[in-house]
């Protein structure tokens, strides 16, 4: 997949664009990757769109999820917040260690 040309190992935090075609190529790269074994853990954040396609194949993969209570808040590069997001957010894990991603 030429957009995705960098070498991923070890774990993972992607939070990847939310624009199609590259969400999708992105969501796929980990589920992929983390299958392989190429990466041996992965924490995934994406709006909480449970319908599409994207979602949907990673949580064929995913050992487990975490909604959290609110939006996330994001910064700019300087720290000034920025705007929230319209859509509520979820984190996906990938990995074996279940209980310490729960707590």
């Amino acid at each position: 997949m030429q957009v995705l040309e960098q070498v991923w190992s070890g774990n993972v935090w992607m939070n990847p664009p939310y624009s199609q075609p590259l969400i999708r190529h992105f969501c796929e790269a980990v589920a992929d990757r983390y299958e392989s074994g190429e990466i041996k853990a992965a924490c995934v954040l994406v709006n909480n769109a449970t319908e599409t396609k994207a979602f949907q194949g990673m949580l064929k993969t995913a050992s487990a999820m975490c909604f959290p209570r609110g939006r996330i808040k994001y910064h700019d590069s300087t720290g000034v917040p920025a705007k929230t997001p319209l859509q509520g957010q979820v984190v996906l894990y990938f990995g074996p260690e279940k209980a310490r991603f729960a707590d």
